[in-house]
C-alpha cells in the first residue's frame, strides 16, 4: 500500500510539471499596467512543488522500508538530533541550494533544490543518527561484555 501512495505522489508531481510546461499562461495586467501574475514564476513554483513532492514520496518509502527510524531517546538526545539536523538544513539552504539554482536551468535548479530538503531530513539525518546510536550501543555492549 505504501508503494501505491508513493507512486501516486510521484505521478501527481510529474503531471504537475507536465501541466506547468504545456499550460498557456494568460498575461493579465492590473489597471496600472503591471503584470498581475508572472507566468515564468508560476512555472518555477510548479517545478519547486514537484521536486518537494517527489522528494517526500521517495524519502518516505526509503525511510519506511529500509531505515525504520524511531524517535526514541531522552530529551537530551532529541535536542542534539534537532540541532544537528538544523545545522545541516541551514548548510543546504545557504550553500547547496544556491549552487544548484545557479548551475542548472531555473526549472531543474528549483526542482533539485527542493527535492534535496526532504531527502536530507527523511533519509540522511536518520541514517546518521542510527549510525551513531548503533555505534554507541556496540561500545556499551563491549564494555559490559568484553
Amino acid at each position: 500500500m505504501d508503494l501505491i501512495i508513493a507512486g501516486a505522489g510521484i505521478l501527481i508531481s510529474i503531471l504537475l510539471m507536465v501541466y506547468a510546461v504545456t499550460k498557456s499562461y494568460p498575461m493579465d495586467y492590473d489597471a496600472a499596467g503591471k503584470l498581475i501574475v508572472d507566468p515564468a514564476e508560476m512555472m518555477l513554483d510548479a517545478f519547486k512543488d514537484a521536486g518537494l513532492g517527489i522528494g517526500i514520496s521517495l524519502s518516505w518509502i526509503i525511510e519506511r522500508r529500509f531505515i525504520k527510524f524511531t524517535s526514541d531517546g531522552n530529551l537530551e538526545s532529541k535536542i542534539m538530533r534537532f540541532i544537528a539536523g538544523f545545522i545541516g538544513y541551514e548548510i543546504i539552504l545557504t550553500v547547496i541550494y544556491p549552487i544548484l539554482k545557479n548551475c542548472c536551468i531555473p526549472e531543474v535548479g528549483k526542482f533539485l533544490g527542493y527535492m534535496i530538503f526532504p531527502i536530507y531530513i527523511m533519509i540522511i539525518v536518520p541514517i546518521i543518527i542510527k549510525f551513531f546510536q548503533n555505534r554507541s550501543k556496540k561500545k556499551l555492549d563491549y564494555e559490559t561484555n568484553p
